[in-house]
């Protein structure tokens, strides 16, 4: 029997009844807690990276259940020129900042993303299917993050799945512009190119002040 696939998810399951969910901070420290982790009422945690992957394996074998969504804040999808360059993607770019995929934050978690979703596509018995949402913090400040901030991103990115107002939501086909030359596909090897997931987006909460002086 094959196991049950892997997909990208649609904007209009972005909501708390269109099964369960399991939401990811990644990190990929094998020893630290830097996974921050929302899979349910009463289960916000923070977890090391081989803890998070036997997590997942065992909800996706968990037989008889409803789709998983796994929404895991890291880069899901790329953009790229036609030089095969790195581009941004338009969810990658706020109020004159920009947050690049493909180096720093977003290098690092793209990388652990990487190996945690192929440990996932290679568990050759999953019972339930799996839809993918990416999760997008880049625009906050700060360095490293404690094991306290890792749950507070997790509770974040929950809040903004249960509420729309909490965070902005990309469909693939508005992560780069129609008239542009730029191409948008997934960066990892074992899903098809054509795997883009939709992007939830949060961003900080701008005071009345700073919006009147960006104008």
């Amino acid at each position: 029997m094959a196991a049950y696939p892997i997909v990208a998810g649609r904007v209009d399951q972005i909501n708390e009844h269109s099964g369960d969910w399991l939401i990811v901070d990644i990190g990929s420290s094998p020893k630290s807690r830097s996974c921050g982790v929302w899979h349910g009422p009463d289960t916000l945690d923070a977890i090391n990276f081989g803890e998070l992957v036997a997590l997942t394996i065992a909800k996706v074998e968990d037989r008889g259940q409803p789709p998983l969504n796994l929404l895991i804040e890291a880069p899901l999808s790329i953009a790229l020129r036609p030089d095969n360059g790195a581009a941004l993607r338009l969810c990658d770019t706020w109020k004159g900042k920009n947050r690049f995929w493909h180096y720093q934050a977003g290098a690092t978690t793209l990388l652990a993303a990487q190996i945690f979703l192929r440990a996932l596509h290679e568990r050759q018995t999953r019972q339930r299917k799996v839809r993918l949402f990416e999760g997008h913090l880049s625009f906050k400040t700060g360095g490293s993050k404690s094991v306290q901030e890792h749950r507070d991103d997790a509770w974040a990115l929950k809040e903004a799945v249960w509420n729309e107002e909490n965070g902005e939501r990309f469909e693939p086909d508005q992560l780069i512009k129609e008239e542009s030359k730029l191409r948008i596909e997934s960066p990892f090897p074992f899903f098809g190119k054509d795997l883009i997931p939709p992007v939830i987006r949060i961003v900080p909460v701008v005071n009345p002040d700073e919006q009147e002086c960006d104008s």
